[in-house]
């Protein structure tokens, strides 16, 4: 009972004025073992703080160390990402470029199939004369038969 302190010997002193003696004694017991009991679980419970304050500053400071290596990951990836981005541009303005040259090729193709076309058209003509010619040379006389035939003219006008 004397190492009652505070608000327990407050609760002592108040509820123990008409009580005997021995229930005085028990309640004393009581309210010292209450004391005790809490004191323990205080000192418990500070040392757990102090236990789960310790564990969250490494699980913190392991946590920083991650975020920091994830951010360094993300600016090199973002790095990455640009130099790419202007291999793309530079790809895109040499498809643009090759795009046009290819355009240009396209109209000289068609040029040329127009043209070509027109030589077609011409060739017919050429070959339709050719044939006309060759059919019209071979109702004529060779060079051979002309000489043959020149020379039996001379020779009959000689004999006349």
């Amino acid at each position: 009972m004397s190492r009652l302190t505070g608000t327990s010997l407050k609760i002592y002193n108040k509820n123990t004025k008409n009580m005997d003696e021995d229930t005085k004694q028990l309640l004393g017991e009581v309210i010292e073992h209450v004391d005790k009991r809490f004191e323990e679980t205080k000192e418990y419970v500070e040392e757990k703080s102090i236990e789960t304050r310790r564990h969250f500053d490494v699980v913190a400071e392991s946590l920083q160390q991650e975020i920091h290596q994830v951010a360094e990951g993300v600016i090199t990836n973002t790095r990455q990402i640009n130099v790419i981005q202007k291999d793309i541009t530079g790809i895109k303005d040499k498809v643009e470029e090759i795009d046009v040259r290819l355009v240009g090729v396209e109209d000289k193709v068609d040029g040329l199939e127009t043209r070509f076309d027109g030589l077609e058209k011409d060739m017919k003509i050429v070959k339709t004369d050719v044939g006309f010619i060759k059919a019209e040379l071979s109702q004529k006389v060779s060079r051979e038969e002309f000489t043959f035939l020149e020379s039996r003219v001379a020779d009959l006008e000689n004999k006349k």
